[in-house]
């Protein structure tokens, strides 16, 4: 440890300090001057303690989101570690970081489809975070899609500018936390999580994006922390899909988010989740969310709707790995308006990923298999 390096060497400072001026003493030097050389050493050993107390850090319980709020290994995780600067200037309490993503799709269509020849620039992500004092600190996070924005007056834009979340946090105790603000939600594996390194393929899985909505971002006011060890809770208020009830998008959740922006006639909902952590490796997760109406506020439509959604991902230090993945919807009718017209009073999607990654010399290398079932509109989609 630094701190007994440095009383060690100050200690042995000390000893021949002294000893040094003891000898000195007899050489001619008064009892006055040894008091005085004591006195400024310890004066400076005083100095050096305080420096370090400064520059150090400690490890605390803090988010990410979010999980952002939730996956342990998101940036803005309330399960992951985050380091915060016990003292300091103010932008040693401030966190800058970002990621990109560059992809290149050359697929060849069958049974009909036609080919893919693409490179998109799909999105670039910068965030900051900054930690106001040891109990109050807050998190944004600004994305740019496909590179460029259009005109986005017809919805012939190409491009978007979203921020994709905003919150401020405050620290009830060490195992208890407050969040406001637009945050992601903490359901499923990707929604907080969803950086190109941590999971397979290029795009994420269907069974998330569509059924989920994965990424899924809502005006919202939570709680999280941990219950006992290995235990961690979230419970949010938010605003809840406003899901079409016409038209191609018709009972899609996806076409529901509408993403904290000039969000019009949403109803609330209720989200909680347990997430159990407690063995290295293994993350196991319950999350409900429930919506009052999740056609909207304007309109007669008065129908709820619930999603349920479990996983499990497992990391075993050999490098094999696996995730497996539920979730699913169920929609109520209301004054005439019945979801089972579109064959979607429920929609499901699961997913089962055995892997593997091992060291080479420029990173990791891994190696996937998804099998995965989306039962959407009476189809399945099968990957």
């Amino acid at each position: 440890m630094k701190i007994k390096n440095l009383w060690s060497v100050a200690f042995i400072a000390l000893i021949f300090g002294s000893s040094s001026a003891i000898a000195d003493g007899h050489k001619g030097k008064s009892l006055e001057d040894v008091i005085k050389m004591l006195e400024e050493q310890q004066e400076e050993i005083a100095e050096l303690k305080a420096q370090l107390g400064e520059a150090g850090a400690e490890t605390i319980n803090t988010p990410q989101s979010p999980d952002a709020v939730g996956a342990q290994r998101s940036r803005w995780s309330p399960t992951g570690g985050k380091k915060k600067i016990s003292a300091g200037s103010w932008a040693a309490k401030t966190s800058v970081g970002g990621y990109g993503e560059l992809h290149s799709e050359m697929l060849n269509g069958k049974d009909g489809a036609g080919d893919l020849n693409r490179n998109d620039i799909h999105r670039f992500i910068f965030f900051t975070g900054h930690e106001f004092n040891d109990w109050i600190r807050l998190a944004t996070e600004l994305e740019f899609e496909h590179a460029h924005v259009q005109d986005t007056d017809d919805g012939t834009g190409q491009g978007d500018v979203v921020l994709e979340l905003m919150w401020l946090e405050m620290d009830i105790n060490s195992n208890h936390h407050v969040r406001a603000g637009a945050d992601i939600l903490p359901i499923g594996l990707l929604n907080l999580t969803h950086e190109p390194t941590t999971f397979y393929g290029v795009d994420r899985n269907n069974v998330e994006a569509e059924v989920i909505p994965t990424t899924w971002t809502e005006a919202t006011l939570g709680l999280w922390g941990s219950l006992a060890p290995g235990w961690n809770y979230n419970l949010n208020v938010h605003s809840g899909l406003v899901i079409p009830t016409t038209g191609s998008s018709a009972m899609r959740p996806r076409s529901g988010r509408q993403k904290v922006g000039n969000a019009e006639d949403q109803d609330l909902a209720i989200m909680g989740r347990i997430l159990y952590n407690g063995i290295p490796g293994l993350e196991v997760a319950y999350t409900f969310d429930y919506h009052a109406d999740y056609t909207g506020t304007d309109d007669t439509i008065d129908a709820d709707a619930w999603l349920n959604e479990f996983h499990v991902d497992y990391a075993h230090r050999s490098g094999f790995g696996i995730r497996a993945l539920y979730a699913r919807w169920d929609f109520s009718a209301d004054n005439g308006f019945d979801p089972e017209a579109f064959d979607a009073d429920d929609i499901m999607g699961w997913y089962i990923e055995p892997s593997y990654k091992t060291d080479i010399m420029i990173g990791q290398l891994g190696v996937f298999y998804r099998y995965s079932i989306v039962e959407y509109y009476s189809s399945y989609l099968h990957h």
